[in-house]
């Protein structure tokens, strides 16, 4: 396995991806829309919503979340977080 040397260009460049990002998922609360992980990568390539969400909670926006039921690829129950700005559920 062969890994990738890193330099302080690639940070930087990772740290403007992580802000666009959260950017955008605050502009999709602001629409009122509520957002699951499958949803954040789709739309915003975010592998890490749940990260994200975090960070913005810790920059005093107030998102929650909550679990609802879905049916899987395969026809089965599962349960996944939803994720919304504060109020009431």
């Amino acid at each position: 396995m062969e890994f990738k040397q890193m330099n302080i260009n690639d940070v930087e460049s990772e740290q403007e991806a992580i802000y666009k990002q959260k950017l955008l998922i605050l502009a999709h609360f602001e629409q009122g829309k509520t957002l699951t992980c499958k949803q954040a990568e789709e739309l915003f390539g975010c592998m890490r919503l749940p990260a994200r969400v975090w960070e913005l909670n810790r920059a005093g926006f107030d998102i929650r979340s909550r679990m609802v039921k879905g049916v899987n690829r395969f026809g089965r129950p599962v349960r996944y977080a939803e994720y919304y700005v504060g109020g009431d559920e």
